[in-house]
């Protein structure tokens, strides 16, 4: 009997079956190796959702738009996975090592970055967020310089002078780290210029707030001059100010905005980390530096809180005790946003502490005891209103304190000599000295800066031009008072003679006063964008008396005992293309003249009026009393 070479219709249906479940099971497998990535998007400020981001995956074609509620949700391959974030106002936001588990949900919360889409990524790797600019053209008139937080993350700095050695042709004083005083000169080389009044002349500032150096006084017969201190007169020690509490850095080298002055050879803007950020602990640890951060910062409804503690301590020479210098610093940051962000009002609070110690050296007589332990206190505030869309209201003001506490003390060898310690005109008997003896002096001074400062913006268009006005003023005072340099008159401070303890009580305080005026305007020609930035700002330094009479003289019609000064200002740019640039830029800047050169106190003359050996006679000694008086020091201008 022959076999039918036809499949039964039992056979059939078996078959069929078998081909369904071998065309199912790799379906099915691939599902398995799938998960669902569930995000949501929200405002790093303070916490909104963000509606209508377009979120990718990188390295796909799959995106999507976040709903009202911030919400988007993807499936995706298991493994690891980067999404991209674009919404118009925000910084492109990029979040890496995302983890997608076969099977499961993961839930990602993703923060978006008020700011410029076009210059910036807002990245976050591990858990740390960092802020990078973009390889772009300058968009601002300035000649500026931006050092972003990727770059001062990588860079391991543990100061603010670390940092600055990013930006090409600044001129820094001493080496990285912290085992000597470090300061920045822009603009300028100290071959050609006076180095010390060129470092004066740089700005700093700290989330708006001045860190003012002109009232500082030790200099000259002091102890906290040479290679360790802050010297007066020439700019802010810049290790004072720690490195890994910065988000980033501003540095103007060109002409900057009449909204900055008291400056003359460039302004260096430091922001600090504020709002929501990880708690992080970081050690870093070298043969001659050590140091400990610990920051973070959380958001509680409308409020953000961030907080930074930094130590670090450095040895200058690690094979001698007592010879380090040690700093301690805290900052403190709250932030509060009302009537729907249309107001904000910041409130921060810094403290640096600093130990600079150098101990005698028991194999040299003659070395050198010495300690600087400052201490520091900053409180700032500003307050932004918005009441309408087009007009904005900025205040600023800031009280910074600072205690000086400084001692030096040396071997001093010297021949027999006479001295006095007459305080007034006259002749009085004298003191014989001969031989060695130990020079002491003491510097304890309580330095005060109150600054405040106030904007106002307003930005409208005029036919094909739009406009953004600014017009403010700003006033600052500086004081120094205590007890001065203290010393023993008749064992004077490195053996040179006619030198006296000088009171900070007896030096006058300083004054700024300034008002300012700038319009930005921007329109096209053939198509390509331009700015044109036409401003002033009239500085009064010590004003004294206003003179409406002297209008058109050349005094000005405020007279200031340390001169009034009228600062114009320019700046133009085109865009010839994508990626050419034409810019211009001319103006004038002023600066106050430094407390010690205003006042530099009376300068003591003892001529020894009988040429007598002890023990013969008692020797006489006439003291003159010489009077400089500098203090109608006209201000630098520099163009």
């Amino acid at each position: 009997m022959k076999r039918s070479g036809r499949i039964s219709p039992g056979a059939r249906r078996y078959l069929f079956l078998f081909f369904v479940l071998v065309l199912l099971l790799p379906l099915q497998a691939e599902a398995q190796r799938k998960g669902r990535l569930a995000g949501k998007v929200v405002d790093f400020i303070n916490g909104s959702p963000v509606a209508g981001a377009l979120v990718t995956v990188q390295g796909t074609t799959i995106s999507t738009l976040t709903d009202r509620q911030g919400k988007f949700s993807f499936d995706l391959p298991e493994g690891k996975v980067g999404i991209s974030i674009h919404k118009a106002g925000y910084l492109t936001t990029n979040y890496q090592d995302i983890v997608i588990t076969a099977g499961k949900i993961t839930t990602y919360k993703c923060e978006c970055v008020l700011g410029d889409e076009r210059e910036n990524i807002f990245f976050s790797i591990g858990g740390i967020t960092v802020l990078e600019r973009k390889d772009l053209i300058p968009e601002k008139i300035e000649t500026t310089h931006e050092i972003s937080s990727a770059e001062i993350e990588h860079q391991l700095s543990t100061n603010l002078g670390d940092i600055l050695d990013i930006v090409p042709g600044i001129e820094r004083t001493k080496a990285p780290g912290l085992s000597a005083k470090t300061q920045v000169e822009l603009r300028g080389s100290g071959a050609i210029q006076d180095a010390e009044t060129a470092r004066f002349g740089t700005k700093i500032m700290i989330d708006d707030i001045t860190i003012s150096n002109n009232a500082n006084l030790q200099s000259g017969t002091g102890t906290s001059y040479g290679a360790t201190g802050t010297t007066a007169g020439s700019g802010i020690d810049l290790r004072t100010i720690p490195a890994d509490n910065i988000d980033n850095v501003e540095v103007i080298t060109g002409i900057p905005s009449a909204e900055y002055g008291d400056l003359t050879t460039g302004l260096v803007k430091v922001k600090t980390k504020k709002g929501r950020q990880p708690h992080r602990l970081k050690i870093k640890s070298n043969p001659d530096t050590k140091e400990g951060n610990f920051s973070g910062g959380v958001l509680w409804k409308r409020t953000g809180l961030s907080y930074n503690l930094n130590y670090a301590r450095s040895e200058r020479d690690i094979r001698r005790d007592g010879d380090e210098y040690s700093r301690y610093s805290g900052q403190l940051t709250a932030r509060n946003d009302f009537l729907g962000d249309r107001l904000s009002m910041m409130n921060k609070f810094y403290y640096t502490g600093t130990h600079d110690e150098q101990n005698l050296d028991v194999n040299d007589p003659l070395s050198i005891e010495t300690y600087n332990r400052d201490k520091t206190f900053i409180y700032g505030n500003s307050i932004d209103f918005k009441p309408t869309s087009d007009t904005k209201l900025e205040w600023t003001g800031s009280i910074n304190y600072t205690k000086r506490n400084s001692y030096q003390q040396k071997l001093v060898g010297a021949d027999t000599r006479v001295l006095t310690d007459a305080m007034e005109e006259g002749t009085f008997p004298g003191f014989f000295d001969a031989g060695a003896y130990l020079s002491r002096i003491w510097t304890n001074g309580k330095e005060y800066n109150v600054n405040t400062k106030l904007n106002f913006r307003y930005d409208f268009g005029t036919g094909a031009y739009d406009h953004s006005l600014l017009a403010g003023s700003e006033y600052s005072f500086d004081d120094n008072v205590g007890d001065g340099k203290t010393f023993d008159i008749l064992k004077p401070p490195y053996g040179n003679l006619g030198q006296r303890p000088l009171s900070f009580d007896a030096v006058p305080g300083l004054s700024t006063a300034s008002v300012y005026f700038e319009d930005e305007v921007s329109g096209s020609l053939r198509m390509r964008p331009w700015t044109l930035n036409l401003g002033f700002r009239y500085e009064m330094y010590n004003p004294e008396k206003l003179d409406l009479a002297a209008l058109f003289n050349e005094d000005g019609v405020v007279k200031s005992k340390n001169g009034t000064f009228l600062n114009p200002r320019v700046g133009f740019k085109y865009e010839l293309a994508a990626d050419t640039q034409v810019r211009f830029g001319w103006g004038k800047s002023s600066k106050m003249p430094m407390m010690t050169r205003i006042f530099q106190g009376p300068e003591y003359i003892d001529i020894v009026e009988e040429n007598v050996s002890p023990p013969d006679s008692m020797p006489l000694v006439s003291t003159y009393i010489l009077n400089i008086d500098t203090s109608r020091l006209i201000g630098d201008q520099n163009e």
